[in-house]
C-alpha cells in the first residue's frame, strides 16, 4: 500500500454478494463500512456491513445471500489482504433517501445456521475435547478445532434434545486443565476467530508463563495514551482508554466474596448434604494476570453484598455415579474409593459440585476489572490474545513526568472481545476491545 494513502489506512479490494439466483453481485462501490466481532462467548465470529444500493431497484435481499469482502491492511506488521467470508441472516433499510436507500446487512457465519439447528440425540463421552470434535462431526459442521490444553478428565454427558451450544458450555463448565501455569482448576473457552475455532481454560488465557507458548497466546502489543512520545510509532497510540470496573478480588476472596453453598443430592443413594464452597481456598491455585494489591478506599463498595450477608450463592446439583458408569458391576463413589482401589469406581469421575462453583467463580472475577479500549485498527488481534497498555499516571500534572505511567493499571489485558471496524468515509479503520483481568498491579 502506498504511503499516500496513510499508515493506518486500507483498501477495499473486492466486496460482493451472491444471490440465490447464483449471480454474483458486486457491491465494492456501494460499501460504506464493515464491522468484524469476536467474542470469547461467542461460537462463531459475526459482522455487520452497511451499503447503498445508489438508487437501485433489483436489489432484492431477503437473507442468504454469500458475502464476500477482500481488503487491504497496512496496519502495524499485518499487512496484506484479509478475505472474510459470511452469510446474510438479516436485511435491514437505515434510510431512504433519493439517491437511494443505506442497508444494513447483518453477517453470520456459514456454520451458524448447522450450529444453531442441531440437537443433540444421544450420549457423549470422552474428554472435553473430543466431546466437542464428535458434537461438530455430528452437526455436520467441518471445523478447525484447536486446543490450546487438552483438558484431562473423562467425562459422559447426556444431551438428548440439547443444542450444541448448550453442550460446549457444559464441557466448558466441568473440564479440568492439567496444562499450563497452574495445574488441575476448572474452567474453559470455547470460541470462533477468523482462523478458526479455539479451546483453552481460563489458566491458560490468563496465565503469564512462557509454557502458554501456542500461536497467538503472547502476542503482547503495548500502547501509550499520549502522542508526546514522539518515538512511538503511530500504529501504537491508544485513542481512547475507559475504566469500567475495578476489583481488588484477592482481598475480596479473603473477606468471604464468592463464596457458595453447595446442595447435592445423590440419585443413587437419595441422600442430601450441603458443602460450604470458597474461593479464597483455591485462589493460589489459579493462574493470574497481574499481582494483588492492598485493598483500596475508593473500592469498599464492592465489599456492599458481603457486608449485608449476601454474597453466597446456592448450586444445586445432582450427582449420580451410577448415571455416568457403564459397566455391570455397581458404581462406587469416587468419595470413598482408595488410591489403591479403582475395580469398582465410574471412570467418569463426579467433580460436578466443585467445577461447577470453580468456573462460575473464575468466570465472576475475569469481568471485575474491566476496560475498553479504542486503537488504530489491527486486523492481527484476536479474542483470547493479551496486550500490554502503558497508560499514563493519573498524578496532577504539576507533579508528573511526561513518561509517567500508571503503574496499577498497566499491563497485561486479555481481549475478551473486539471489533474491527473499516469505515469508507471517513476512510479510517480502528480496533475497539473490551479487555479484562482478575487483578490490579501495585500502585508503587
Amino acid at each position: 500500500m502506498s504511503e499516500s494513502q496513510g499508515q493506518l489506512g486500507w483498501k477495499l479490494i473486492q466486496c460482493e454478494l451472491t444471490l440465490g439466483t447464483g449471480e454474483i453481485e458486486n457491491i465494492t462501490n456501494k460499501l460504506l463500512n464493515f464491522t468484524y466481532y469476536e467474542d470469547l462467548e461467542r461460537i462463531n465470529p459475526t459482522a455487520t456491513a452497511q451499503i447503498s444500493d445508489l438508487g437501485a431497484q433489483d436489489m432484492a435481499l431477503t437473507g442468504g445471500e454469500a458475502f464476500k469482502i477482500i481488503l487491504e491492511t497496512d496496519q502495524s506488521d499485518d499487512s496484506g489482504e484479509k478475505q472474510y467470508d459470511f452469510i446474510v441472516s438479516k436485511v435491514n433499510v437505515v434510510s431512504k433517501t433519493d439517491k437511494g436507500n443505506i442497508i444494513s446487512l447483518h453477517l453470520v457465519k456459514e456454520d451458524s445456521k448447522k450450529i444453531s439447528e442441531f440437537k443433540t440425540k444421544k450420549a457423549y463421552t470422552g474428554t472435553g475435547d473430543k466431546i466437542i470434535a464428535k458434537l461438530f462431526e455430528d452437526a455436520g459442521v467441518e471445523a478447525r478445532v484447536m486446543s490450546r490444553d487438552v483438558p484431562f478428565n473423562p467425562q459422559k454427558m447426556l444431551g438428548e434434545g440439547r443444542t450444541l451450544a448448550q453442550m460446549v458450555r457444559n464441557v466448558c463448565m466441568t473440564s479440568i486443565s492439567n496444562e499450563g501455569m497452574k495445574a488441575q482448576t476448572c474452567g474453559y473457552f470455547f470460541w470462533g476467530t477468523k482462523d478458526g475455532y479455539h479451546l483453552a481454560s481460563i489458566d491458560n488465557l490468563l496465565s503469564n508463563g512462557q509454557e502458554d507458548n501456542y500461536q497467538g497466546a503472547e502476542a503482547e502489543y503495548t500502547y501509550y495514551q499520549s502522542v508526546a512520545n514522539s518515538n512511538v510509532p503511530a500504529h501504537l497510540i491508544i485513542q481512547s482508554f475507559e475504566n469500567k470496573t475495578d476489583g481488588d478480588l484477592k482481598t475480596m476472596a479473603d473477606k468471604g466474596v464468592f463464596a457458595a453453598i453447595i446442595q447435592i443430592t445423590n440419585t443413587d443413594t437419595q441422600e442430601v448434604k450441603e458443602v460450604k464452597w470458597m474461593l479464597k481456598d483455591h485462589w493460589d491455585s489459579w493462574a493470574h494476570i497481574g499481582t494483588q494489591s492492598a485493598f483500596p478506599d475508593w473500592a469498599l463498595n464492592w465489599l456492599d453484598e458481603y457486608l449485608q450477608g449476601k454474597t453466597s450463592r446456592t448450586f444445586e446439583v445432582t450427582v449420580s455415579n451410577e448415571a455416568q458408569y457403564d459397566k455391570d458391576d455397581p458404581a462406587v463413589s469416587t468419595e470413598d474409593q482408595s488410591e489403591e482401589r479403582t475395580d469398582g469406581a465410574t471412570e467418569y469421575q463426579d467433580w460436578g459440585p466443585m467445577t461447577k462453583c470453580q468456573y462460575n467463580a473464575r468466570r465472576a472475577t475475569m469481568v471485575m476489572n474491566v476496560s475498553n479500549v479504542v486503537i488504530p485498527g489491527n486486523a492481527k488481534l484476536r479474542a483470547g490474545d493479551k496486550i500490554t497498555l502503558k497508560l499514563a499516571s493519573s498524578t496532577p500534572d504539576a507533579f508528573r513526568r511526561a513518561d509517567d505511567e500508571d503503574k496499577r493499571r498497566s499491563g497485561d489485558y486479555l481481549i475478551f472481545r473486539l471489533a474491527h471496524r473499516y469505515s469508507m468515509v471517513p476512510r479510517e479503520c480502528f480496533t475497539a476491545a473490551t479487555l479484562v483481568k482478575d487483578s490490579l498491579n501495585k500502585n508503587c
